[in-house]
């Protein structure tokens, strides 16, 4: 059976690469779909691109030093939502770079802010798959059909494909109660448009900092966002960016300046853009915006109560953002003071308590010009929620669901895991769960 192979890459620096790619690709007698079939050009159709690799078996992306075309009103570059979509239908991804001792021409290259965003995207590839590097495109072709042959086995007459499982999959386990009060808090968001809400969201996520905040995040950004704000199915939706915290020994007069300048160099790539600057910014894009920061319990210490009254002052001032919300999240991790001695211990416990027992009581309608919310404390899990979990569709899409259910029962009879309560924590299980994918997996 002929299967589709998606190629993707930025076009003028890379010509020759994706021909040699494309021809690996049809020796072996398979389709190559790539941009040369509609437009030759790097500012291809969105749409038409991420449709094309959704309906792909497998996805290449070639890359070298460009990072490609942004559209506008989006963050990304078409080249990463592609890759970001194969990622989202669990399509197999090979992934090859470009040596970095290649002596790369230098209209190949883009500029500053090019390189960084195509520094940091390969960084991520590279942590995220198994890549294979070449010099030539005479290499580059014969990596690709060793590639390929190994990803579509042969069996008879007919292909099956080996999906990768999605890394968000083994965090999937419930956070109901979470989702519960996020629909309430977004509910302004979606009414018509005499009574959507123009004002900010901040929402605080708190929890032990073994109960993986960043897989929430990415859970909120990739699932509940897109799904509670009836956002279509399509890739880059939601424009994640991190809002770093003020440190501790800041004036409080100066920590709006701080919040300012990280959202200048993160929208406008200019850490002195005014506030009107970067509220333009947030308008011409077409996307929510999902903003986060992070406190650890001993960033709470020390004015940690006057950081996080004077971040809610920044956003209860802010300008209105007609069109798709701001979201801003506050994660709150608190330190498991396990291993530390009395006296650090103590002061762990109580410096914990007294971030939780603020967060209880904070009070939203002291600050009218913003949307606020509290979500309930992220705990450990029961074996009720996995099993849930396990038997859902996204689950047994991958995997034999019921021979993972037996696993995940032994798991929880396990009182070296489960403890005594029978509760694992998300950090642990998640890693349990990637395990028992992999081995149910089809």
């Amino acid at each position: 059976m002929i299967k589709t192979v998606y190629i993707s890459s930025t076009f003028k620096d890379l010509i020759d690469e994706r021909e040699a790619a494309a021809q690996a690709v049809r020796r072996l007698g398979h389709h190559a779909l790539a941009m040369e079939d509609y437009v030759a050009t790097d500012t291809r159709p969105l749409a038409k691109c991420i449709a094309d690799v959704e309906s792909s078996d497998v996805y290449i992306g070639i890359f070298a030093r460009r990072y490609g075309y942004i559209p506008d009103g989006y963050e990304k570059s078409i080249t990463q939502m592609e890759y970001e979509a194969a990622r989202r239908k669990n399509i197999p991804c090979l992934i090859f770079q470009l040596h970095r001792s290649v002596d790369w021409p230098k209209d190949k290259l883009g500029d500053e802010y090019d390189f960084r965003r195509i520094s940091e995207f390969r960084d991520q590839l590279g942590n995220d798959h198994i890549v294979s590097f070449f010099n030539s495109p005479e290499e580059l072709g014969g990596l690709v059909s060793a590639a390929v042959s190994n990803t579509i086995r042969s069996n008879g007459s007919t292909h099956t494909i080996e999906r990768e499982i999605p890394a968000l999959l083994p965090y999937l386990s419930d956070r109901s109660h979470q989702k519960f009060m996020l629909a309430d808090a977004l509910r302004p968001y979606v009414e018509s448009d005499s009574q959507r809400s123009d004002r900010p969201l901040i929402c605080f996520i708190h929890g032990s900092e073994m109960e993986c905040h960043h897989w929430f995040l990415e859970r909120l950004q990739k699932v509940m966002l897109p799904g509670l704000l009836r956002l279509p199915d399509h890739a880059g939706l939601v424009a994640e960016h991190q809002l770093g915290w003020p440190p501790p020994d800041m004036p409080a007069n100066g920590i709006g300046n701080f919040l300012l300048a990280n959202l200048g160099d993160n929208f406008c790539r200019n850490s002195y853009a005014t506030a009107a600057e970067v509220q333009q910014k947030f308008i011409s894009m077409r996307t929510p915006i999902l903003l986060y920061s992070v406190i650890l319990t001993q960033d709470w210490e020390e004015n940690g109560e006057v950081i996080a009254e004077k971040h809610l002052e920044f956003w209860n001032d802010w300008p209105d953002n007609p069109g798709h919300p701001v979201v801003c999240c506050i994660m709150a991790k608190y330190k498991d003071p396990a291993g530390e001695g009395f006296f650090r211990r103590r002061k762990i416990n109580n410096t914990n308590k007294s971030l939780c027992e603020y967060l209880e009581k904070l009070d939203f309608t002291k600050y009218p010009g913003i949307n606020g919310i509290v979500l309930p404390e992220l705990v450990s899990l029961q074996r009720q929620d996995v099993e849930e979990w396990a038997g859902s569709r996204e689950v047994k899409e991958i995997c034999n669901w019921q021979g993972l259910l037996k696993d995940v029962k032994a798991l929880y009879d396990n009182p070296e895991i489960a403890g005594k309560e029978g509760h694992i924590c998300m950090e642990h299980l998640g890693e349990e769960l990637s395990e028992l994918l992999e081995k149910h997996k089809y």
